[in-house]
């Protein structure tokens, strides 16, 4: 039951017929005004005639015709048993869909590898690793690519039916860390710029053009053709910290076989390039690589928001910048091998840190911030079922240490999606709890009618 009470309607603000509600009973019609108040004569007006009336005294005191819905026990218990009907079943098929179809096998290998090495992985491991004095001139080409690499075994227990989806996960990582996030130019992605038009300049640096990150302030590269350009020019497409971190470990999945079959490949995650066609790769020769790369990233993203980038003659971007013959510093002499990172397509002196490409779908997927620090990356779909069994992972690792974890995981999804257990349980809680204040409002209901009142007591009380 509504019972509707006018704000303005003809005959003073309620419609023709009704009841006055403003003016009290036996009260006497006022007589009309010119404007809310009677000034004829200050010094002679009674108080009573200085006080407002009219509309503008029923809004003063708050006595103005009003409307408010009054609902009734029965509409509203209705309402919540209509929507625990709907949130009920529905939470309860989600929690019965996660623990029949949802499967996930996990992987951690980042902590192992590091304990193993006694170092952790960064760049200057790797270079390191490449000299016999920590500190002396060593050529990017001599520079292992990966930290390290490493074969991990486990046991898949029950079978994953396809597809099954491959992620890399990350414990401790905060994403959404605010210069990570805005360390972007939205405009470069979409092909309208090539420079670095970060929305916050501060957060863009060191990675909005190359020299940014190191102290080479002034130095110049030198062409092949003879002329020269300073380095602090040259602008990473895409730039940016975002761009600057990401996350570029690989993987290789083989199932092992009894007897001498040796182990069957399922999937190479490197064997593909940036918009996901298959190439092929030393584990993949002759072999079928039984994973996929499209289909990881938002349709959004891969059609219209990223786009192929406007190369321009300072764009650094994963192709290289082959024009540079020599990185020149402020007293003209030659900084060794600084110039071969340029060409090679790496961020400016960190050989095997390569750009990203901008329509990699891998850079894609990176771009979308997650919310947690413990977060899943989709990286590939697998297209076969993945029956129980030992397997292998291979895994080649570039990403450098960050203070958490890494791992690998496999998964499958059901109808709701993958493991949205807690979403099922909120529905049965919400489903329930409308229940009980069904009954609630029910039992009050029939206990005290109307607050107490009778509908003849409201004809009452006008």
């Amino acid at each position: 039951k509504l019972q509707f009470l006018y704000l303005i309607g003809p005959g003073g603000g309620r419609p023709a017929g009704s009841k006055a509600v403003a003016a009290r009973k036996g009260a006497a019609a006022a007589p009309a005004r010119q404007g809310p108040w009677t000034m004829d004569d200050a010094s002679t007006t009674s108080e009573e005639e200085r006080q407002p009336t009219g509309m503008t005294a029923r809004m003063k005191q708050m006595e103005s015709d009003q409307w408010f819905p009054m609902h009734t026990p029965h509409w509203s218990v209705a309402g919540l048993v209509l929507i625990a009907a709907v949130l009920i079943p529905l939470g309860a098929a989600i929690i019965l869909a996660t623990n029949r179809d949802f499967e996930e096998v996990v992987v951690s290998y980042g902590e192992n590898l590091a304990q193993r090495r006694g170092k952790p992985c960064n760049y200057d491991e790797r270079r390191d690793r490449a000299v016999a004095t920590p500190g002396a001139p060593v050529a990017p080409s001599d520079i292992p690519e990966t930290c390290d690499t490493e074969r991990l075994v486990f046991d898949i227990p029950a079978e994953m039916k396809a597809p099954v989806y491959v992620y890399y996960r990350l414990d401790g990582f905060n994403q959404n860390f605010r210069s990570m996030v805005r360390s972007r130019s939205d405009a470069q992605l979409a092909g309208a710029s090539a420079t670095c038009d970060c929305e916050d300049t501060v957060a863009c640096k060191p990675f909005a053009h190359a020299a940014q990150s190191t102290a080479d302030t002034g130095f110049k590269v030198k062409h092949l053709d003879g002329t020269e350009r300073a380095l602090d020019t040259l602008v990473y497409s895409p730039c940016g910290h975002i761009a600057w971190v990401m996350f570029n470990d690989s993987f290789v999945l083989s199932k092992q076989n009894s007897g001498t079959g040796g182990d069957s490949l399922i999937c190479d995650t490197a064997a593909f390039d940036g918009p996901g066609a298959p190439i092929e790769t030393n584990v993949t020769r002759g072999k079928e690589n039984k994973c996929s790369k499209r289909g990881i990233a938002w349709s959004g993203d891969v059609d219209t928001r990223i786009v192929e980038p406007k190369i321009e003659s300072y764009s650094l971007t994963r192709y290289g910048y082959p024009a540079a013959d020599e990185v020149l510093d402020n007293d003209g002499n030659v900084v060794d091998h600084a110039a071969e990172t340029l060409r090679r397509g790496d961020y400016y002196r960190e050989h095997g840190h390569r750009i990203p490409l901008q329509t990699d779908l891998d850079f894609m997927v990176w771009l979308r911030p997650a919310v947690l620090p413990e977060f899943n990356k989709l990286h590939r779909i697998i297209n076969q079922d993945l029956p129980a069994g030992r397997y292998t992972l291979d895994v080649a690792e570039r990403y450098p240490a960050f203070g958490g974890e890494k791992k690998f995981v496999l998964a499958t999804r059901s109808w709701a999606g993958g493991s949205n257990l807690a979403q099922g349980i909120a529905y049965v809680v919400c489903g329930s709890m409308g229940l009980v204040f069904a009954a609630f409002i029910l039992v009050m209901g029939t206990v005290r009618p109307l607050g107490g009142y009778t509908p003849e007591a409201f004809e009452a009380l006008e």
